[in-house]
């Protein structure tokens, strides 16, 4: 993975972000004899959410960008990679379809990357929907949960192995999970994962976001059992002034008008720490950290409870079917927070 160097840092990701996934890869050119190296990105959006590009960066290596943008709406992707291309000079851009509301979908884009033969070095989990209206997703699950959590589970568990490929000792790939400080008074009810018994907007987005970070401590035990040079940390990006805001409370979104110039960050501000995540020197080899303002801090004490990352691992494994290596990657040394 490059590195930025500090000017570049907090512009990284300063354009066309609100809501997305993001991933990106840097390997050496084949056809080069001086060391030059491609760089390889894509971004998920959902819904009305907008589709943004990365700006990458090189510091002292030659570099060639390439630019996967993937989202499902054909128009509006099709307007960035356009927008994207004019605004940085790069024609290396690239439009893939995914929708995180789609196990299908994710699949098959996972598919499609992966018959690019192209190295991953960071995957920034950002992509989400918030306080939106009680509705499910193509395979039934509440959207919050789906969208938020289990398609940013399953992409990254289909990922993992070309994760694992592109990283190296001192050089480890890194999965950035953005979660909210909204997970605070989040609760996990295993017993009704999909708020079917009783629908609350604020509890489903909180819920979501708190199953996230349990997902990234858990997923770094995992890393750690296994060597691998991968790393998965958590980023809060605070308070940030987007379009997440049009299903909330009208009180809010009048707050929201009159004083978010004030009060809230700007998308480039609140994409610093998933910036910082990404590419700090200071996290190469570290993991199952909670960052918030390009500094680590503590989540919800529930979080780091073991057992409840573990069930809830377990269960997101049999939603999304993918195999569950918990117990044999723990069989010689025991599960963690068990004796």
């Amino acid at each position: 993975m490059l590195l930025a160097n500090a000017g570049w840092r907090k512009r990284i990701f300063s354009r066309y972000i609100e809501s997305a996934t993001v991933a990106l890869s840097c390997w050496p050119s084949p056809s080069s004899r001086n060391g030059s190296r491609h760089l390889v990105g894509f971004s998920v959006h959902r819904l009305e959410e907008t589709l943004f590009h990365v700006e990458w960066f090189s510091s002292s290596e030659s570099c060639v960008f390439l630019s996967l943008l993937a989202g499902n709406n054909d128009s509006k992707a099709q307007e960035a990679v356009r927008r994207i291309k004019e605004d940085t000079l790069n024609n290396q851009v690239e439009f893939l379809y995914c929708d995180l509301a789609s196990m299908r979908s994710i699949r098959e884009f996972v598919q499609t990357f992966r018959m690019k033969k192209l190295p991953l070095h960071v995957l920034v989990n950002n992509a989400g929907v918030m306080m939106v209206p009680q509705r499910t997703t193509e395979d039934g699950f509440e959207e919050h949960f789906g969208v938020n959590y289990l398609g940013h589970f399953l992409l990254t568990n289909l990922l993992l192995d070309t994760l694992r490929e592109s990283g190296a000792p001192g050089r480890s790939a890194r999965v950035v999970t953005v979660s909210s400080a909204t997970h605070y008074v989040g609760e996990l009810n295993l017993d009704d994962l999909q708020s079917s018994t009783y629908y609350s907007a604020h509890a489903a987005y909180a819920q979501s976001k708190l199953a996230l970070v349990l997902f990234t401590y858990h997923l770094q035990a995992l890393l750690t059992a296994q060597g691998m040079p991968v790393t998965a940390s958590v980023a809060d990006p605070g308070v940030v002034d987007t379009d997440l805001y049009r299903y909330v409370f009208w009180g809010t979104r009048l707050v929201k008008k009159l004083l978010g110039w004030w009060v809230f960050k700007t998308p480039d501000e609140g994409a610093w720490t998933s910036v910082y995540a990404a590419v700090t020197p200071a996290l190469e080899g570290l993991g199952g950290r909670y960052l918030y303002n390009e500094k680590e801090t503590r989540s919800l004490e529930a979080t780091y409870d073991p057992e409840l990352q573990r069930q809830l691992w377990a269960r997101s494994c049999q939603l999304t079917g993918i195999a569950d290596v918990t117990w044999e990657t723990f069989s010689g040394s025991g599960l963690p927070g068990r004796a």
